[in-house]
């Protein structure tokens, strides 16, 4: 029995693929690669950007270069401060001309910090309870780590 109304249709998901479809063959290929640009904002020149991708501004590397996505390091001269950090990301993201980009930091917390707080604040895995007190004790109680001459053979 039907009652004559019908069924709303589902809500189509944004598009991941916004800004692709104006992109090359090649400059689809190069989204897979991810790329350090070297500088604190992305409208000023650096050498080493200049050696690495033949432009000087990290804006210039997107524009001319396509990747999927940058990665942030310290010895970049990417992560000054928080603040420099976002004003960067934007920038980044604006020269990235509507297509996606990813962005990754190397963060790991404990004495790797890039940012500094408020930013992030996480304190050491030493810190933690998983810490191990003591090395593990089932190669020991198992009669050691096995040895070379005694795995088997390919």
């Amino acid at each position: 029995m039907t009652t004559g109304r019908r069924r709303p249709r589902p809500a189509q998901p944004p598009s991941d693929d916004a800004g692709l479809d104006r992109l090359t063959l090649e400059q689809k290929a190069a989204r897979l690669f991810w790329v350090t640009v070297h500088g604190f904002a992305a409208d000023v020149a650096q050498p080493a950007n200049e050696r690495a991708f033949g432009v000087g501004t990290p804006a210039d590397v997107l524009r001319t270069h396509r990747p999927g996505g940058v990665v942030l390091f310290a010895w970049a001269g990417n992560t000054e401060h928080p603040a420099q950090v976002a004003a960067l990301v934007r920038d980044l993201r604006a020269a990235a001309d509507g297509a996606p980009l990813g962005i990754g930091i190397d963060e790991e917390g404990g004495r790797v910090t890039r940012l500094g707080p408020p930013a992030t604040v996480f304190p050491s895995a030493r810190a933690g309870p998983w810490r191990p007190q003591a090395p593990p004790t089932w190669p020991r109680a198992a009669g050691g780590w096995p040895q070379p001459s005694s795995l088997p053979s390919a």
